[in-house]
């Protein structure tokens, strides 16, 4: 081993012939262009007035490719006719263009499964080194993928993992040198591999073709405004200098700013004021309000532009739906310049539903599976198979897709579900290992099956749909060319899938080709600066995307780059100045747009090149970030929206005729809530819970006590025989309910609740001690119970949990609470100041003359709290007059129910979708706390 701060080995990114203390070589030319127009149509004007009209041999590269695009329409409209056009590429193409490789490049996939038989290579000690997970293939694969990538970013800026475990460690970081040890000598068995199959890894066959000089050395090459390459780039061109010219796309009393390439040099730029001015910046609360203040922005603008003479900046994707409904309902079409991320697509999402599936087996795989829309469509024509597994999901809680539980027909057509859908994967649901070429068929074979029909690139969905399988099949057609040589270990179809889908990791599906008119691209922020729109609206600009924060590497930390040399924080935040500056300086209007929130709540900090400025202009910028003195989030910073939301009441609605007693609690708490539940009747169906939320923990429970009450010990005074009984019922009832392996957090609910009904026990046995039995449980009144309101009576419906009678003549209406916090019977009806907050006790009251018992009943709770203390009966007395306002209240609520009196909104629902309704996030403000 080498001795620690010994000088390391030479790997580190050998000096360019150009850069500082290097000896004075041939330069490229460097030609400023200046921000009196916009840089393409400068990069246009002087290719064609420099270089004349014959640009055959000319390759000129740029950032991305929609800078490509917009280059070559600037040169068309420009060039006369006759002309001959250069060939216009990526900066990225550039290299593969330049360098002639000795041996076929390998493909993303291949370079993986490589690296997995590389990896496997190493020894117990040294995988341990890289990961602590053992053992699956699927954990390999993952793994190996991380390696890749991590190989991927470190070889273009010449370094290899040698050259990191090379390096002169501190003290403390032993761990750390010997992880790239391991690192290195699975690099070394990978390029053995590599050699063997006769490929070559293609950033190291560049840098070797560079090396060895086999570059195309005929072409004229012009860069523009590639302020940033990685170290393969520079190298090809270093090579290359005098027949490269440099296109900088900024005037040349900045060429401090430059090196010879063009690139940034980071210390100026990180350094430097950005020309932000504060009228040019705004603040919105989250992207809902952003797209809003991109209306008011339009507004303001008092309609002065075309559609196609704004661009529409996205730094943050999560933005650009609620832009685009919100551009939508201005009249104005909208298109992605960048493309549609193909994990949006439907059908790359089938297969990311379908790998779960097939990996975990869980009943919620099952469900996301089958509530996709493309096999809902061609698999489940007779129904929505979602609605079915959602109520089964919410019946049962299952954890795996077996155990099938219960015998109604919905629960049946549940099991019909999952039959179908593995009868329809055939061989991809058959639980076999195969070779991983061996996978690409069947997994055609059944995208055949769920998608049968041509497409048609006339209709946009159906272009989006098939560029989508065009892109799945280059995936399928490169895990078909996996070498057998390589003798990877048989995997199963989900990991085969994993495999896939990796490989198909950031791509996008391309845009329409053509722009219609009245059409706003949105663009995203790397493709922003060269962008030739006159107008620029900048969404998102928030820290964490701009400068965007790159996740850091699990083995190659931030810090750890900056000390390497390579690209890191410092570089992003220069970069991003300097577009910042560069649109700026090249748009007549625009406008940046913070949110102090993201979609889920989260909150966000602006981007700090807002503070790239004078300090005296920092407080004011701070002020306009914070949110209103009363602490209440606005909508917009300036101007713009309300922040009341309408809660519209449908046209063609009925009054009940008949109410439930909890109905009237739900009035009281909310008019609107009381709409959108008694009247709509909207409930949500969904299998995102993982636990028993707090209505279903207390219907379970009632479960059990009405089979005590029914045919349990319940005139025991005996708190063990009692207990006995209510246990069995208990694991009994949730054997049947929730199967033999229910999901953890229910299992733990039961536990609870097992505990809670044997300190029941002990109270129900005292309360037999003292003479009272049960006389009915969940009593229902034999007749329609009317309660008269102006004349036009309406049905109360009841069930009384427990009525209990004593030889004494006296008797007790029971309602039983699982809840979190105790209350009395009087608090949980009235707050300190007398209103009505709840009905339930005196409505049970009114509709108990069924029963036949004579006399006034004892009206009160029976509680299985979590502890000894909230556990027990309460009741408590109740006079006449009291009972007697409470149907006065009663009455109120129905005038105003028949009235339509619907609009205050009052507590807001505690169901997540109902407070969307309302307008309001769950995360938007504290809530009361939960009753039940």
């Amino acid at each position: 081993m080498r001795r620690r701060g010994a000088t390391p080995r030479s790997h580190a990114t050998p000096l360019l012939p150009f850069e500082a203390g290097a000896v004075e070589s041939a330069r490229p030319r460097r030609v400023f262009l200046g921000w009196q127009r916009p840089v393409l149509r400068s990069a246009a004007r002087w290719i064609l007035a420099e270089l004349g009209t014959e640009l055959g041999d000319v390759l000129v590269a740029l950032p991305g490719a929609r800078a490509a695009r917009r280059l070559r329409e600037c040169l068309a409209e420009a060039a006369p006719a006759g002309w001959t056009p250069p060939r216009v590429l990526t900066q990225g193409e550039l290299v593969d263009e330049l360098v002639r490789l000795e041996r076929p490049a390998a493909g993303r996939l291949t370079r993986t499964l490589v690296w997995e038989r590389a990896l496997a290579s190493l020894d117990a000690d040294e995988r341990g080194r890289l990961s602590n997970a053992r053992g699956s293939a699927a954990h390999s694969l993952r793994l190996a993928e991380t390696v890749r990538a991590l190989h991927a970013e470190l070889a273009p800026e010449g370094r290899d993992f040698a050259s990191l475990a090379g390096e002169a460690w501190a003290p403390g970081l032993e761990a750390e040198e010997a992880r790239w040890q391991a690192l290195s000598k699975a690099q070394a068995r990978y390029r053995e591999l590599l050699h063997a199959l006769a490929l070559v890894d293609p950033h190291e066959g560049r840098a070797h073709a560079i090396r060895a000089g086999a570059l195309e050395r005929e072409r004229r090459i012009v860069l523009v405004a590639v302020a940033d390459m990685n170290h393969l780039l520079a190298q090809a061109l270093a090579a290359l200098c005098t027949r490269v010219t440099v296109l900088v796309a900024a005037p040349e009393d900045l060429a401090e700013g430059f090196d010879e390439l063009g690139r940034l040099r980071a210390s100026f730029w990180r350094s430097r004021d950005v020309p932000l001015a504060l009228e040019d910046w705004r603040v919105a609360e989250k992207p809902v309000d952003q797209a809003e203040t991109v209306r008011w922005l339009l507004d303001e603008w008092q309609g002065a532009l075309a559609p196609e003479e704004l661009t529409l900046g996205v730094a943050d994707e999560s933005v650009v739906p609620y832009v685009e409904r919100q551009l939508g309902e201005c009249g104005a079409a909208t298109r992605r310049a960048a493309g549609l991320p193909l994990e949006h697509a439907r059908p790359y999402r089938l297969l990311q539903a379908l790998a779960k599936f097939l990996r975990r087996g869980g009943f919620s795989e099952l469900a996301a599976l089958a509530r996709a829309p493309d096999l809902s469509e061609t698999l489940f024509s007779g129904g929505d198979p979602a609605l079915r597994l959602d109520a089964y999901f919410n019946e049962h809680l299952p954890r795996h897709a077996r155990d099938w539980l219960g015998t109604r027909p919905f629960e049946q057509a549940v099991r019909d579900v999952q039959e179908r859908l593995v009868a329809d994967l055939g061989e991809l649901a058959l639980g076999t290992q195969r070779p991983v070429a061996a996978w690409s068929q069947p997994i055609r074979v059944w995208l055949a099956r769920v998608y049968p029909r041509a497409l048609s690139d006339a209709n946009e969905n159906e272009r989006v749909l098939g560029e989508s399988l065009r892109l799945i099949g280059a995936a399928l057609a490169e895990l078909e060319e996996v070498p057998p040589a390589l003798e990877l270990a048989a995997i199963g179809a989900g990991e085969a899938l994993e495999l896939v889908l990796g490989t198909l990791a950031g791509q996008r599906v391309p845009p329409p080709p053509a722009t219609p008119p009245g059409t706003v691209e949105l663009v995203g922020w790397l493709d922003l600066p060269l962008d030739d729109a006159p107008a620029v609206i900048v969404t998102g600009f928030n820290e964490g995307s701009v400068p965007h924060s790159s996740t850091a590497h699990a083995f190659l930390p931030d810090g750890l780059r900056t000390r390497l040399g390579l690209p890191a924080d410092a570089e992003r935040l220069a970069r991003d100045a300097f577009a910042t500056t560069l649109i700026l300086a090249t748009r007549a209007r625009r406008a940046f747009v913070s949110a102090r929130r993201s979609r889920e709540g989260d909150p966000l900090l602006p981007s700090r090149l807002v503070f790239h400025r004078p300090a005296a202009e920092i407080p004011a910028r701070v002020a306009r970030f914070l949110p209103a003195e009363n602490g209440r989030a606005v909508r917009l910073a300036e101007g713009g929206a309300s922040t009341s939301h309408a809660r519209p009441v449908l046209p063609g609605w009925s009054a009940p005729t008949r109410l439930g007693v909890s109905a009237f609690r739900a009035f009281l708490a909310s008019p609107y809530g009381f709409y959108l539940e008694h009247v709509l009747r909207l409930e949500t169906r969904d299998d995102r819970t993982r636990e028993l939320d707090p209505r279903r923990f207390g219907i379970f429970a009632h479960g059990v006590l009405q089979e005590f009450g029914q045919s349990g010990p319940h005139g025991s005074r005996d708190p063990d025989e009692i207990a006995a009984f209510l246990v069995a019922s208990l694991r009994r009832r949730a054997a049947a309910e929730f199967g033999p392996a229910p999901l953890p957090a229910v299992g733990l609910q039961l536990e609870q609740l097992e505990y809670r009904l044997r300190a029941f026990a002990s109270h129900q046995a005292a309360r037999a001690a003292e003479g009272w039995r049960i006389h009915a449980v969940e009593w229902k009144p034999p007749t329609p119970v009317l309660l008269d309101v102006e004349d036009q009576p309406i049905e109360i419906a009841a069930k009384i949990d427990r009525v209990d009678t004593h030889p004494d003549g006296r008797w007790a209406i029971l309602d039983y609470k699982t809840g979190e916090g105790k209350k009395n019977p009087r608090e949980a009806h009235r707050r300190r100041d007398g209103t009505w907050i709840d009905l339930q006790l005196p409505l049970y009251r009114f509709v108990s003359a069924g029963l036949g018992l004579a006399g006034e009943p004892e009206l009160g709770y029976a509680w299985i709290g979590k502890d000894e203390a909230d556990t027990g009966f309460f009741v408590e007395p109740w006079e006449r007059a009291e009972l007697e306002e409470a149907l006065a209240v009663a009455r109120v609520i129905v005038e105003r129910v028949r009235a339509g009196e619907f609009e205050e909104p009052g507590r807001l629902p505690y169901e997540e979708i109902l407070r969307a309704i309302f307008g309001q996030s769950t995360l938007g403000e504290e809530s009361e706390e939960r009753r039940e």
